[in-house]
């Protein structure tokens, strides 16, 4: 009886197919997060209405590559591609709140791209700098990242859906970090899922748990700044630790604030893996010589000083120079307040409306009839002034709709 054996022929699609993955697995990881985010930017500017210019893009990169190439050189003697800092630019370019001047903005990126030279272990950053320029910033120029709730931004479902595909294609498999973000996303998932039950009374269930799960914040900070191969953990168990961690931390400082508590809860868990690896490195050589060949023979110590000696500069001129403030009594107005009498605005007497909805869809009017008062100008009887026009849906029907024309 005769036997044959089959022997595999490789086909001409198969080996390309093969030569393209092992180009595609010794490919840079940051090409493919770079392609992604800027891609995203692109459709962000053309057809997704994102508040902000491709000038002031254009602007945020150009500065975020060359302070990262400026103090490279400076404490590191050498020139380099700002690759990591031009992904940090296209992060950073959708937060930022643009309607501040230009010269505010180098907050933030002056946050992210100096701690890659002050947040360090073993010579490397420990801290993902975009994370940590949007966390400081809120932190002490809250107003400098925009407050904009996800469910104001146009075409979120698609380009949510848009994202989240590259990201589990191109990024997750580079950086190898699927146990991290399958961690993190299934325990937030769990407590968002939760504080959207325990809210639905006050704000609609469907807002807070797919207006956060599909986010642009949210997105970019699970796909693009939690994965950073150089400041997340690549142990498997790590990965898991840091996952559920950043969910838990997220989950207790919903007792204080609301928005962006994710960015505050990596800030705070990477920074007790810093504290908690540089201990273990002074439990181990002794904290006088530990800090004396980190701090000082290392001569680490003179980038937190030029650091600061910088942000004291460019605080003063601008200051001084660029924004001087105006006394008070140089200023040509006054503000002066108008009691309720004169005006005919009187905020304290409150409406009915609540009172008379169906009490099945108060707790979907109550949120959204809170953010009816407004203001509009325009000439409205074309006398080539402007006249005032404003809402208050809560208020009393004589002052929910009035019309201030402009009386010379």
């Amino acid at each position: 009886m005769e036997t044959t054996a089959t022997v595999g022929v490789e086909t001409p699609k198969s080996g390309a197919l093969r030569a393209f993955r092992r180009k595609f697995e010794a490919l840079d990881p940051r090409i493919p997060v770079a392609a992604i985010l800027f891609s995203y930017l692109v459709l962000g500017l053309t057809v997704l209405g994102f508040t902000r210019s491709p000038w002031q893009v254009v602007i945020t990169t150009i500065s975020c590559c060359a302070l990262e190439m400026a103090l490279t050189r400076a404490f590191k003697g050498k020139w380099v591609f700002p690759f990591s800092a031009m992904i940090t630019s296209f992060s950073l370019s959708f937060l930022l709140n643009y309607g501040h001047d230009y010269f505010l903005l180098f907050i933030p990126l002056f946050f992210a791209i100096g701690s890659k030279y002050v947040f360090t272990f073993n010579g490397k950053h420990a801290l993902n700098p975009a994370m940590v320029g949007v966390s400081l910033s809120l932190l002490f120029a809250e107003e400098l990242v925009t407050a904009a709730p996800a469910y104001q931004w146009t075409g979120i479902a698609s380009m949510s859906i848009f994202i989240l595909m590259l990201g589990l294609i191109f990024v997750i498999p580079k950086v190898n970090r699927h146990v991290l973000v399958l961690t993190f996303l299934i325990t937030f998932t769990i407590q968002t899922f939760l504080r959207a039950m325990i809210m639905r009374h006050h704000l609609p269930f469907e807002t807070l748990f797919l207006g956060t799960l599909t986010s642009p914040s949210f997105l970019i900070f699970t796909f693009f700044m939690i994965t950073d191969p150089a400041t997340s953990p690549n142990d498997r168990k790590q990965q898991i630790i840091v996952g559920i961690s950043l969910a838990t931390v997220d989950l207790l400082l919903h007792l204080r604030q609301s928005y962006y508590t994710f960015f505050y809860a990596a800030l705070i868990v990477g920074s007790t893996r810093l504290l908690w690896n540089h201990t273990k490195g002074m439990r181990r050589d002794g904290i006088a010589e530990y800090f004396k060949a980190r701090f000082f023979t290392s001569g680490y110590y003179l980038r937190p000083v030029t650091l600061g000696i910088l942000a004291l500069v460019s605080i003063v001129f601008y200051r001084q120079v660029l924004h001087p403030s105006l006394p008070l009594q140089s200023a040509a107005f006054r503000m002066e307040a108008i009691p309720a009498s004169v005006s005919g605005l009187d905020a304290s007497e409150q409406g009915d409306v609540y009172a008379k909805l169906d009490p099945r869809v108060q707790h979907v009017a109550k949120w959204v009839l809170s953010v009816g008062d407004a203001v509009a100008t325009g000439d409205f009887d074309g006398d080539g002034y402007q006249d005032l026009f404003l809402t208050n849906v809560l208020k009393t029907p004589s002052e929910r709709a009035m019309l201030y024309r402009y009386a010379g």
